[in-house]
């Protein structure tokens, strides 16, 4: 089989994944262009540094390009699953409809599930500490709200000492 190039995920410093393709046969050479910003406007550019975590050969360009966008359009649990390769995930986390959060790590399998797991599943969400307060009473607030507040009570303290 001759190689055409690879299709690769790096993880950045922020956390996030990039999802690439490249021809040749040397994804650390790859890594290194991203890791020296040899393009300022690239995702990586201020992500940097990133780290290799995944990378699959293809004898075919089309097949690699088209391998790149299915994986650019999964969630991160599904990338997740791929650098663990961990199948059963991925066939679990490819089914319509199915919550990643609700997918069990390959360290929880075959245990029963968390009572928080459990009460997702059945719809019933995390209940509020204290029963006697209202769900919306306990919401936080748009951030604009919580700025326009704190604007307002520090023309307000400003005001006060003034008087």
């Amino acid at each position: 089989m001759q190689i055409v190039g690879f299709v690769y995920m790096l993880r950045c410093a922020d956390g996030s994944y990039y999802i690439g393709s490249r021809r040749g046969r040397d994804p650390e050479r790859r890594v290194w262009g991203h890791n020296h910003g040899m393009d300022k406007h690239a995702y990586t550019f201020t992500r940097r540094p990133v780290e290799l975590f995944w990378s699959e050969w293809h004898s075919r360009y089309d097949e690699m390009v088209a391998r790149e966008r299915q994986i650019k359009g999964w969630s991160r649990a599904k990338k997740e699953a791929l650098i663990r390769s961990d199948g059963g995930a991925l066939v679990d986390l490819s089914k319509r409809g199915v919550k990643p959060y609700l997918v069990a790590h390959p360290s929880r399998r075959g245990q029963e599930a968390a009572p928080q797991d459990e009460e997702i599943a059945l719809g019933q969400g995390a209940a509020p500490q204290d029963e006697g307060i209202p769900c919306h009473q306990t919401e936080t607030p748009h951030p604009e709200e919580r700025a326009l507040r704190v604007r307002l009570e520090g023309w307000a303290a400003r005001t006060e000492g003034e008087a």
